[in-house]
């Protein structure tokens, strides 16, 4: 940077500066003349959280633009990290490169929190797509779920370990041990006023209920610390014969439903981690679990490419759905338990009628399996992510079709009308002209043996 750049803290410097980075992330702006530092980038101004060990937010490369007064760094995962000179304060962050997209947690504000094949959180703004990252994992993240107040966030890892976040802070307040090899699965609790607690399974085949309450009621102090030694009451049970892909945690916080490669779902209580039934039926590994949030029902999904309604009170099947050709990776219920979306291996989302057993809407934008879907503002939006590293919104065009084809059929009496006035009044080129765009043949044929 030139002499008189107006720097951080607002001076202008007579001397040539530069600034450098790296493994750590932060910034660090250089007098030329005198070789010393003479301002170091506040951490709370950077990309890098507290607690983080990770190298994710390494700097490989430096960009100043001096139009606009900004510093561009390009990190170890590719993100674009946009900097106000004078403040070294992060304006924004763009994501770079990111792998297959595991899963989609909508959050407030149009908000998501994504995790995709890496040992970090994402927090994308669902409007200028802007992303923060939550540093904590030391592998990647296999499993994630957010409290239904938003404020909560429980992921698990090929690390072992289970990690309880507070996405108030976006930061880490709990680490759980005690899984011995991959946790492929974790749920939280979804109740805001209910106990808090997390529940873990993976290839052990063991799950685990952690109590979170305690964490729950800490204060912003307790928050704001580093230490992550909490004490985190764990309950156990032996869960399947095979690896546990799913957990989901029933509405009200009573039921556990966990799916497996052993083809089964099996109900638990949510309190004493008891059995309580099992559901059988399907022919390869369960993939998604979801309750209806209205009915005594569940939703799987599995590796046989069928989707199956079981009630959660004789844990029979109610209703077989059939439409994708691989694999259902993730299924949910919708408008009031009245329809279920899924998303498969064959890149396709499917909306389905329950009453009906019909596939009413088939939705194609992925290149490749899709592997997360969430619903998002009260149904309106859905976001879905996959193998494709795309992540996707939709927006529900219901309401916007259903006003198109009301002006389409207000349109079409008035030319109808229009069409009988130019009979009457013998103005037969408007007449024609009516009726081709009416597609009514038989009025044209009419038109001509008038006129010849």
């Amino acid at each position: 940077m030139s002499t008189g750049t107006v720097c951080p803290g607002g001076n202008s410097y007579s001397q040539d500066m530069f600034l450098t980075a790296g493994e750590k992330g932060i910034l660090r702006l250089w007098d030329v003349a005198a070789r010393k530092i003479v301002h170091t980038q506040p951490l709370s101004h950077s990309t890098v959280t507290v607690d983080s060990k990770s190298t994710a937010n390494s700097i490989a490369n430096l960009l100043y633009r001096k139009e606009s007064g900004q510093i561009i760094a390009v990190t170890q995962e590719h993100d674009m990290c946009f900097f106000d000179l004078q403040s070294l304060r992060n304006i924004k962050t763009l994501a770079g490169f990111t792998d297959d997209i595991i899963e989609i947690k909508s959050l407030p504000n149009r908000k998501a929190l994504v995790a995709s094949n890496s040992a970090q959180l994402r927090i994308f703004d669902l409007e200028t797509m802007n992303v923060s990252t939550i540093d904590g994992h030391t592998d990647n993240i296999l499993a994630l779920d957010v409290s239904s107040d938003g404020k909560w966030a429980v992921s698990s890892s090929k690390d072992l370990t289970v990690r309880l976040w507070s996405l108030e802070y976006n930061r880490c307040i709990a680490v759980c041990r005690g899984h011995t090899e991959s946790i492929t699965a974790a749920a939280i609790s979804k109740m805001a006023s209910s106990t808090l607690f997390a529940i873990s399974s993976g290839r052990d085949r063991t799950l685990k209920k952690w109590d979170c309450q305690a964490l729950a009621r800490a204060s912003a102090d307790r928050l704001n610390t580093a230490d992550m030694s909490s004490e985190i009451v764990c309950r156990s049970a032996l869960g399947h014969e095979k690896e546990v892909n799913v957990l989901s945690v029933s509405p009200n916080n009573q039921l556990i439903a966990s799916g497996s490669m052993d083809r089964t779902v099996a109900l638990w209580n949510a309190d004493d981690l008891k059995r309580i039934g099992t559901l059988k039926g399907h022919k390869r590994g369960v993939w998604s679990v979801a309750f209806s949030d209205v009915d005594k029902v569940v939703a799987t999904a599995a590796g046989d490419s069928t989707i199956k309604v079981w009630s959660v009170t004789d844990f029979t099947c109610l209703k077989t759905f059939e439409g994708h050709a691989n694999a259902v990776q993730r299924v949910t219920f919708l408008n009031k338990g009245l329809q279920l979306l899924s998303a498969g291996a064959d890149g396709l989302i499917k909306l389905w009628t329950i009453k009906t057993n019909e596939c009413v809407d088939t939705y194609e934008a992925h290149s490749d399996k899709v592997w997360a879907l969430e619903l998002a503002d009260s149904e309106s939006r859905m976001l879905t992510g996959g193998a494709d590293s795309t992540l996707i919104v939709w927006e529900d065009a219901t309401v916007s079709h259903q006003l198109e084809d009301n002006k389409m059929r207000q349109d079409k009496l008035v030319k109808k009308q229009r069409l009988i006035n130019c009979f009457r009044n013998k103005e037969y080129h408007e007449a024609v002209r009516l009726a081709l765009d009416l597609e009514q043949p038989r009025n044209t044929m009419s038109v001509f043996e008038v006129v010849f």
